[in-house]
């Protein structure tokens, strides 16, 4: 916990780095977010970043009267670095762009909706964070509700692959999966969505015309057919021309108290 570690007690600490004397390569770890709120079942466990990197992608934002998303960025180099923040909607089309200067080991944490004061509440569909100053930057974001019970939270990653893969489906009793899924290249796409069973093959595929920058956010039962579903284990993500996909997938209950989700992998 933060308060026995006597370095974040400092007045005004808001990151923290770590690495071992010898500088060998044998580290890992996680930070762990709690929502204190009574009655939440809100833990959000989010990989500690070993690396940063210049191009961010957030692939889905939930902002609106029921969920909202927190988005931390930390300029994790030497120097000093512009970051741009690109704001698109649903479409793909570019709905906003602002820059914010942070110093060498300085992080900007906002509500996303906050980030553009010139965009309504729930316009923001995904984001691109660039650096523009090569400086490597890292991140995370937080989902949550509004009446604090329901939290969930990932790293940010560029988007490398033309193929993701989210490892494991809830679609039974009170538990659902949803994914927010972006096209993140600069081409027009067919992607296509595999429901896959143990034995790797597909039970069910649906294939959606994406724009670029275009995000498509939908529930695994409202997707693909129903009645699959008992012998489904995991969903793959496949772009035809090669275009870098970036997705993330959150599992909830219906009572409104249990979240969690992850970044897929690729």
């Amino acid at each position: 916990d933060t308060p026995y570690i006597s370095i974040l007690l400092y007045p005004g600490a808001t990151t923290m780095s770590v690495s071992t004397e010898s500088g060998r390569d044998s580290l890992i770890g996680y930070v762990k977010f709690l929502n204190a709120s009574d009655g939440s079942k809100g833990r959000a466990l989010v990989p500690l970043a070993t690396e940063g990197e210049t191009h961010l992608v957030a692939p889905h934002i939930a902002s609106n009267g029921y969920w909202t998303t927190d988005v931390a960025v930390m300029n994790s180099g030497d120097g000093d670095t512009n970051v741009r923040f690109l704001a698109y909607n649903g479409a793909g089309s570019l709905i906003s762009s602002v820059e914010y200067l942070l110093k060498a080991k300085q992080n900007f944490v906002s509500e996303a909706s906050d980030i553009f004061p010139d965009i309504p509440t729930g316009g923001i569909a995904s984001m691109k964070i660039i650096s523009l100053n090569g400086q490597p930057i890292c991140g995370l974001m937080l989902y949550g509700t509004a009446n604090g019970l329901q939290l969930a939270g990932m790293p940010l990653y560029p988007a490398v692959a033309s193929t993701i893969y989210l490892p494991h489906i809830a679609c039974f009793g009170k538990w659902n999966t949803g994914i927010g899924v972006m096209n993140a290249g600069f081409m027009e796409e067919e992607v296509s969505f595999y429901l896959m069973n143990g034995n790797g093959e597909a039970l069910s595929t649906r294939t959606y015309h994406m724009n670029p920058n275009q995000r498509l956010s939908i529930t695994l039962t409202n997707l693909f057919n129903y009645d699959v579903f008992q012998n489904a284990r995991y969903v793959k993500i496949e772009s035809s021309g090669g275009q870098p996909l970036s997705g993330i997938y959150l599992l909830a209950t219906s009572d409104g108290f249990r979240l969690t989700g992850d970044a897929m992998g690729f």
